[in-house]
């Protein structure tokens, strides 16, 4: 089973992504740290960010590993823990040009089918449903707006014990959503029978119980959002 959750910066994919693996025994995978781990890469190796094929070639050796300890997840890059340096704010300003590497996207890509091949996992990213995996068996999109995910991605910085300026995060997260959104290749966009789920006023428990009820269902396509009467919080248009 293939189930791919799509959405924008602080949509609360990550968390509804780990949270959904973890209670039906799949196999979880965070796309976005692995762009990640080849700009962290890059940047130490020195490599030119416009050589599209030094970065190429950095996509295709890069080891990545997720493991999961309790509640977190801890990402493995060459043999070393490099979780805080992933996700940190200094590394977010530095991936645009590996983001929009089409020849960066193309290989990674396949090595994300790779890895789900033979398995049950939940995949997810900003392309997934719509790319990587468009025949998945579920897919889901998340969002929330701008001021609620600028909320999450400032609490997680000062959870790392970085500075935060709230105004800052926002800016940084609408500029980052319009690169991801105006790319040519594997643009965020949520698939045509994708379930779209606002997040904005939901707990991560909330999430996860409404996806639980949309796979248990079958359901596919349409829109959700939190409704108190339903069996798991959302509605569909």
């Amino acid at each position: 089973m293939i189930v791919a959750i799509d959405g924008p910066a602080g949509s609360g994919k990550s968390t509804a992504a780990r949270n959904l693996a973890r209670r039906l025994g799949l196999v979880y995978i965070n796309t976005g740290a692995m762009y990640r781990a080849v700009a962290l890469v890059a940047l130490e190796t020195r490599t030119d960010l416009r050589d599209e094929e030094k970065l190429a070639a950095i996509a295709r050796s890069i080891d990545i590993r997720f493991e999961h300890q309790g509640d977190e997840t801890r990402y493995v890059v060459n043999g070393r823990d490099r979780t805080a340096d992933l996700f940190s704010a200094a590394l977010t300003e530095k991936l645009a040009p590996i983001v929009n590497s089409p020849r960066v996207r193309s290989v990674l890509v396949e090595r994300m089918r790779e890895m789900a091949r033979g398995k049950d996992v939940v995949m997810e990213g900003r392309d997934i449903g719509t790319v990587v995996f468009p025949d998945a068996d579920h897919k889901f999109y998340l969002k929330a707006d701008i001021a609620e995910r600028a909320r999450r991605r400032a609490a997680e910085l000062l959870a790392r014990g970085e500075n935060v300026d709230i105004e800052a995060i926002r800016e940084r997260i609408a500029a980052r959503d319009e690169i991801d959104r105006s790319r040519t290749t594997g643009p965020l966009a949520r698939a045509d029978d994708a379930i779209e789920v606002d997040t904005s006023r939901l707990t991560a428990k909330q999430t996860l119980e409404c996806l639980l009820e949309h796979i248990k269902t079958g359901r596919k396509g349409g829109t959700a959002d939190r409704q108190g009467e339903s069996p798991c919080g959302c509605r569909r248009k």
